[in-house]
C-alpha cells in the first residue's frame, strides 16, 4: 500500500513537474498538445522497483465561448430593429470561427 502511495505521487509530481505545455492565455493546454507520462516505483527504503513504459495523452478540444452584453439590449427604434453590443470571448483551447447572423422575422 505505502508503495502504490508513492507510485502515485511521484508520477502526478512527474506529470506537473516536467510535462508543462504551452498554455492558452486562460491557463488550459492548447487542444493537440500530447504529454508523454512516465510512472517510476520506489520501496518504502527508496529502492528502485520498476519503470513503466511511456504514455503519451493528446488534449482535445474544449469549445467555451462567453458573451456578454456591452450595452443595453433592450433599446429599440420605431422601426423595431434593436441596437446593442456584444462582446464575444473564446475562453476554449483552440482556434475557433463565428458565422453570425441575423433573423428577420415579418408579421407578428
Amino acid at each position: 500500500m505505502r508503495t502504490t502511495a508513492q507510485i502515485g505521487i511521484f508520477c502526478l509530481i512527474v506529470s506537473l513537474g516536467t510535462a508543462q505545455g504551452h498554455r492558452t492565455p486562460h491557463g488550459e493546454l492548447w487542444a493537440g498538445t500530447t504529454l508523454t507520462l512516465r510512472a517510476y516505483a520506489f520501496s518504502s527504503t527508496k529502492s528502485f522497483l520498476a519503470l513503466s513504459n511511456e504514455s503519451s495523452v493528446r488534449v482535445g478540444q474544449v469549445v467555451r465561448w462567453r458573451m456578454e452584453y456591452e450595452s443595453s439590449p433592450f433599446l429599440t427604434v420605431a422601426s423595431n430593429e434593436g441596437w446593442f453590443s456584444l462582446k464575444l470571448t473564446n475562453r476554449g483551447n483552440g482556434v475557433d470561427w463565428l458565422n453570425l447572423s441575423h433573423l428577420v422575422r415579418l408579421g407578428r
